[in-house]
């Protein structure tokens, strides 16, 4: 049995997984369908279990609302540099850090937990025998990944089912739909492997919520549509909806409540412009941890050209020449506003925030000279630095599924 809160967020067990229940994340890019204002210190768990650092998974404001976190174990997957770990450390929590295929005693059963270094799933196993697997949306695209895991017949597994992030310019109809095939095919690989007696739709219960993004929502495929798809596959499929405990009826009314939801959205956030002077000052403090983390004379990547409507400018944007600079030409591999630049030169996980968000509009032909010029700062996130655990080749020209 478990109790569903709202889009990656259920209670299995005594496990509380991946609370968010309230406020927009990504820079003002995604809301829940629909808000479930419920008391953390009221629900019944002694665990947390925390996929990764996204926040639909890793939401501080809810984690901060625990009064005693003492009595809270928070499970994470351990990871090179460790900054998650240490900081619910600080708040108080205790911790369970898993390493790869090895299962970890809980007071209700074991869990296993899988990492690719950033984002993870479990395994877990009831004293009274049902297995559930939650793979959220960890991106698996070796089938021997899950199959070493020797887990078949699953009782219950856990998936997101459509694609959740920037997914196409306004005016494409067609890379939607590609997006939404790499899921597809990720949970055909997911249904093979663990043949679940239940399949439970996960993770995507959000909307993209600011004027920048909305017209994503256009192309998001409809329950109905994740229904036939399921199907077609022979698997049994049960859509939750918040603070429903499991059963088989479960899932009776959830096509119809989350229609109305989509229904009722509406943009609710607008662009804040910032500053040219202030975004480059952070651009030249930001090439300043670059350069002293990593071995500049080893990176070797053309400038990017990035337009910024607010502003009516392209800058020219080189991290290792130090170039932040706006340019006459119109030509740009990347257009976002001010707020979105200066996150992600802010923030070294910024990068993934802005496309996760989809508050952007993609040159294809061009766009990897933007990620050739970002990937650095997003890989010194996790603990990757050039000239020490880091090549080159991994940072530049990476394969893009809008260009497969």
């Amino acid at each position: 049995m478990f109790r569903f809160l709202n889009h990656a967020s259920c209670i299995i067990g005594n496990i509380l997984v991946d609370p968010w229940f309230k406020g927009d994340i990504f820079l003002n890019g995604w809301n829940l369908l629909k808000e479930f204002d419920y008391d953390i210190n009221k629900l019944s768990y002694e665990y947390i279990f925390i996929s990764h650092e996204h926040p639909d998974h890793f939401h501080i404001p809810t984690l901060k609302e625990i009064k005693n976190p003492e009595s809270k174990t928070i499970i994470f997957h351990k990871t090179t540099d460790g900054k998650v770990v240490d900081f619910v450390k600080k708040m108080g929590f205790k911790i369970l850090e898993c390493e790869n295929d090895k299962f970890y005693d809980l007071n209700f059963g074991k869990i296993k937990v899988q990492s690719n270094g950033f984002d993870s799933f479990f395994v877990f196993k009831t004293n009274t025998g049902q297995t559930f697997v939650n793979m959220n949306d960890y991106q698996v695209e070796d089938e021997k990944e899950l199959q070493k895991l020797n887990e078949t017949n699953v009782d219950f597994l856990f998936s997101q089912f459509t694609y959740a992030n920037w997914a196409g310019n306004k005016k494409d109809d067609m890379l939607p739909k590609k997006a939404q095939r790499i899921i597809n095919d990720r949970l055909s690989l997911q249904f093979k492997v663990f043949k679940p007696k239940t399949w439970i739709p996960f993770a995507s219960y959000i909307y993209f919520s600011h004027e920048e993004n909305f017209y994503m929502n256009k192309h998001v495929p409809s329950l109905s549509d994740i229904k036939r798809f399921a199907e077609i596959k022979n698997v049994k499929c049960i859509f939750p909806t918040p603070d429903m405990i499991h059963e088989d009826r479960m899932g009776d009314n959830a096509i119809q409540y989350w229609t109305t939801m989509k229904s009722l959205i509406k943009p609710l956030h607008k662009n804040n412009v910032q500053p040219l002077e202030e975004i480059k000052a952070s651009f030249l403090e930001m090439c300043d941890k670059i350069h002293d983390k990593n071995d500049m004379s080893l990176f070797d990547a053309e400038e990017t050209y990035i337009s910024v409507p607010d502003w009516g400018n392209v800058i020219k944007y080189d991290i290792k020449n130090i170039t932040f600079e706006i340019v006459s030409q119109l030509e740009n591999d990347i257009e976002m506003s001010s707020e979105c630049l200066h996150f992600l030169i802010k923030n070294k996980w910024g990068r993934g925030t802005v496309l996760i968000s989809g508050r952007c509009q993609i040159n294809y032909d061009t766009a990897n000279n933007f990620f050739n010029q970002t990937n650095l700062w997003y890989n010194n996130n996790i603990g990757k630095y050039l000239g020490k655990n880091l090549l080159l080749n991994e940072i530049v020209n990476q394969d893009n599924f809008y260009q497969r």
